[in-house]
């Protein structure tokens, strides 16, 4: 196991460079690089990541990468409405399916909560206040569990019209 990062917390793609493994689940989607297509995390793949991962010497380059959470995966895809407010500066995505808020700002995307820790250490006492970021497709497949207890799950039938859809969007 790795140990904590700090520049994971700042910067949570970095996560993602060393190890894949630990933040897929068997019904995510991710990209095959071999096949140039989007394909449903199964048992089959895991085995495939997890050999890849064990590999002392890295010759050649992964064949699986995550995929990066845009707009037109969360309009298009897991059909969400964006409102642009211009007051903050930010674009509210609403979920259809669900109700689950996601504020995108500036290319980013975060969790429409704020998650308060009180702090009271060395006689410094306050709170602090953050977002989660939301960086991937897998991320966001996991917040509307954890948030909504909305599971979604993709069939065949879903992925050939993602891989149509999102041809051009990867």
């Amino acid at each position: 196991m790795e140990k904590y990062n700090i520049e994971h917390y700042t910067n949570p793609e970095l996560s993602y460079h060393n190890s894949l493994l630990d933040k897929l689940k068997v019904g995510h989607l991710i990209y095959n690089i071999r096949q140039q297509r989007i394909v449903l995390v199964d048992t089959a793949v895991l085995e495939e990541i997890l050999e890849y991962e064990n590999k002392k010497e890295k010759t050649s380059e992964p064949n699986f990468v995550p995929l990066y959470l845009t707009h037109e995966w969360l309009v298009n895809v897991f059909n969400f409405e964006a409102k642009h407010m211009d007051t903050n500066g930010i674009t509210v995505y609403t979920s259809d399916r669900n109700g689950m808020k996601v504020h995108g700002q500036r290319g980013q995307f975060f969790v429409g909560v704020i998650i308060r820790e009180k702090i009271n250490s060395k006689g410094w006492k306050g709170t602090h206040a953050s977002k989660p970021p939301i960086c991937f497709v897998n991320e966001l497949m996991d917040y509307c569990f954890l948030l909504k207890r909305d599971m979604i799950t993709f069939n065949e039938y879903d992925l050939a019209q993602i891989n149509m859809l999102m041809k051009y969007n990867l």
